[in-house]
């Protein structure tokens, strides 16, 4: 009669919610987003106007959101690295825009 009645589980139907992303690999992310902008952006800038390639200006950010949907929704990998970059990517865009006016105020000043 000393028997101890089994736990309960109050556990969501299909598990546990996906872990909050990892501050490093949102922040390894953005940085590397962020890079690429300034690569585009900074050094290839008189490539770019040269030949009248306006289509980057749209290509680039639409790659970027395009990858972090991706990674955020249909990948999983382990302890939500996949959520951390794709947020982190999301992330480098705003900063893209930033490095990408400030590339147009110093080249066309």
């Amino acid at each position: 009669m000393n028997q101890q009645p089994p736990p309960l589980d109050y556990e969501r139907p299909g598990g546990s919610p996906p872990p909050l992303p990892s501050g490093f690999l949102l922040f390894f992310r953005l940085i590397t987003g962020s890079a690429v902008s300034a690569v585009i952006w900074i050094w290839g800038w008189n490539t770019l106007v040269e030949h009248e390639t306006s289509s980057v200006l749209f290509t680039v950010p639409a790659v970027k959101v395009i990858a972090a949907v991706i990674l955020i929704r249909f990948t999983s990998l382990q302890h939500g690295a996949d959520r951390a970059f794709g947020i982190g990517l999301l992330l480098s865009i705003g900063v893209g825009f930033l490095i990408f006016f400030g590339s147009c105020y110093a080249h066309l000043r």
